[in-house]
């Protein structure tokens, strides 16, 4: 094969390439879905997603036998020649010419004209993904700050420094936000472990950090939480704000952002991990600033098997997300299989015991949040 056949080849496979990837990416992007996700199918033969395959199969059948037709055609008839008319004037047209390789550029050129702009948001490393930035995920999360003496659920400041001396290094706390607008760390108001105030009593941020936890554990505010934060640059916090409705959500994250603003700890925000309860919260959040680190927590939304957790993995491939968590009794080998699949770790909640842990990291399990166990007891 001459030198200008390898070339005319390659153009043709170039062009291939860029109207098929063109065609896969429009699919994509009305489905609102990222190529990641795609590739994803590629590689189950569209066994969970049919409808995109049928959205595009038609069209890269079209392309395929197209560029077959012309790559044949610049190949085997070379030296062929065609006669007619142009707006009344005899034109020759030969395979082989200056004149038909200039116009064949010229349609690389206007294919690659649509095809580059959406490339460059396509054809990138995911736009949004936990391990990006910053995450890389732990084996264990402190439970609300991790268990102190015999006490789970205290979210306090002895609890946060007890698990970090431990050698924990991500930490769940709860937050609620006080009578005042402020956030502190606190489990539920209504929850029969509040020892501080009258059930169902909302205090204010001050009344709050007077009091003690069990007479004597010391109650974190948010700022509080980033000071610590600062303190220990290695350490991640991952958020349980409770609040699933929209206009409660972006209250919540407002706060977290305004209160980041104010202590000049916008920093820390890349190392709080922002549990999710339902799908839509992401957008939410989004509007209000953009954390790297997400996980879909499933204990509110349920759905963690079958066409329905298939759904959730979809969800958190199409945006980045890397984790989900779940009941300890939903992790099963059936899920897990599912969720690798997509590149998701499977966390789970709350296990105390070593010997559940262990068991539950044989069917694949990468994280747990506990409030007694600790690195040293697992190595």
């Amino acid at each position: 094969m001459g030198g200008r056949k390898i070339v005319y080849t390659l153009k043709t496979l170039l062009l291939w390439c860029m109207a098929t990837l063109y065609v896969v990416m429009r699919a994509c992007t009305e489905r609102g879905e990222h190529l990641g996700l795609f590739l994803v199918d590629l590689r189950s033969h569209f066994a969970e997603d049919p409808v995109l395959y049928q959205m595009f199969r038609n069209k890269v059948v079209v392309i395929s036998l197209a560029c077959v037709c012309l790559l044949l055609f610049g190949l085997l008839t070379e030296e062929c020649e065609w006669k007619g008319r142009f707006f009344g004037r005899e034109i020759l047209v030969r395979a082989g010419s200056k004149l038909t390789r200039i116009v064949y550029d010229l349609v690389l050129v206007a294919v690659a004209v649509l095809f580059v702009p959406m490339a460059k948001q396509y054809l990138q490393p995911e736009v949004v993904s936990v391990f990006s930035e910053s995450w890389e995920g732990d084996v264990l999360v402190a439970h609300a700050g991790g268990g102190i003496e015999e006490h789970a659920y205290t979210n306090s400041r002895d609890a946060f420094e007890a698990s970090y001396a431990e050698g924990v290094r991500t930490i769940e706390l709860d937050f609620l936000v006080t009578a005042d607008d402020q956030m502190v760390c606190w489990h539920d108001w209504e929850d029969p472990i509040n020892e501080l105030f009258e059930e169902n009593y909302v205090p204010l941020k001050k009344e709050f950090m007077q009091s003690r936890i069990y007479g004597k554990y010391e109650p974190l505010a948010l700022e509080d939480v980033f000071a610590l934060m600062k303190k220990y640059p290695d350490v991640y916090v991952v958020t349980d704000t409770k609040d699933d409705d929209l206009e409660g959500i972006k209250r919540d994250f407002e706060v977290i952002v305004r209160t980041a603003e104010i202590t000049d700890s916008m920093e820390v925000l890349d190392r709080l991990v922002v549990q999710l309860y339902n799908h839509r919260m992401y957008e939410y959040v989004e509007t209000v600033h953009h954390f790297p680190n997400y996980i879909l927590t499933l204990y509110q939304l349920g759905g963690h098997s079958g066409a329905d957790f298939v759904k959730h993995c979809r969800f958190c491939k199409n945006h980045g997300i890397r984790v989900i968590t779940m009941w300890a009794s939903w992790a099963t080998s059936e899920n897990v299989a599912i969720a690798e699949q997509y590149d998701i770790d499977i966390y789970v909640h709350t296990v105390n015991k070593v010997e559940q842990l262990e068991e539950k990291q044989a069917v694949g399990v990468k994280g747990f949040y506990t409030d007694y166990i600790f690195p040293q007891m697992l190595y």
